[in-house]
């Protein structure tokens, strides 16, 4: 688990509809499977957003991620996964 603060990419900007260069909290995981990485995941949230919570650190606590913008007020209604696979080399 690894968690920055970096300007989104062009792409992310446009699904968060977010301005050009804004800062996204990064949140990215790599998800192991007999000692073996199965899964990468990487979560962008606008950063002035989650400023302060639980979400700016490894440790969410209880209900992870959707717990917490709930908290906030902003409960998610809808999602969006992006999944790409490739042979294993």
């Amino acid at each position: 688990m690894q968690v920055t603060e970096e300007a989104a990419p062009d792409r992310i900007n446009q699904v968060l509809s977010i301005e050009a260069g804004a800062l996204a909290c990064v949140r990215s995981r790599r998800f192991v499977l007999d000692d073996k990485p199965v899964l990468l995941s990487t979560s962008y949230l606008p950063a002035d957003l989650v400023a302060g919570s639980a979400i700016t650190q490894e440790d969410t606590g209880p209900g992870g991620t959707y717990a917490r913008l709930a908290e906030l007020g902003y409960k998610p209604v809808h999602f969006r996964e992006e999944i790409r696979s490739r042979m294993p080399s």
